[in-house]
């Protein structure tokens, strides 16, 4: 269950205002008035950056929804790849670049912050322990550096 507004979401072109199904305002994105006397040329680079920012905040739900079920259809198809060919096909989809990149994206989104992610992919793709996963990522954070692999014995 999500925690934000269910979607659609809607957006008022006029005020760049983001609405819920349920007319709850969701968002409100800045608008040209917000700056104090611009200059025309980038009077019109402001309002074309403010109707884009607002088309993509009203797009997020449906985004991220549409973003996790790629995910899962890309995990079915490593699944089905590994049975048949007998490859380690998790080992595999937890590397790909577009699902490091997909999974990253919807963390940021549910709010599980950095940290969170960083423990994630300490226990998916390096294989630690919870424990160990926790605190390589506590490491990583205070040290700004990624921990060697070597720091910590994965999990058999």
């Amino acid at each position: 269950m999500s925690k934000h507004t269910p979607g659609p979401w809607t957006l008022d072109e006029d005020t760049y205002t983001i609405a819920s199904s349920s007319s709850l305002i969701v968002a409100s994105v800045c608008t040209v008035d917000d700056y104090s006397d611009p200059e025309e040329e980038y009077r019109a680079q402001l309002v074309e950056q403010c109707a884009a920012n607002a088309r993509l905040i009203a797009a997020s739900p449906d985004l991220a929804e549409a973003l996790d079920r790629a995910l899962d259809a890309i995990h079915q198809i490593y699944d089905e790849w590994g049975r048949e060919t007998g490859k380690d096909a998790k080992r595999l989809y937890d590397e790909d670049p577009a699902v490091v990149a997909g999974r990253a994206a919807l963390a940021k989104a549910r709010g599980e912050g950095e940290e969170a992610a960083l423990i994630t992919e300490y226990i998916e793709v390096h294989g630690y322990s919870l424990e160990d996963a926790i605190a390589a990522a506590a490491r990583e954070m205070a040290e700004g550096a990624a921990v060697e692999d070597s720091d910590f014995l994965p999990i058999e």
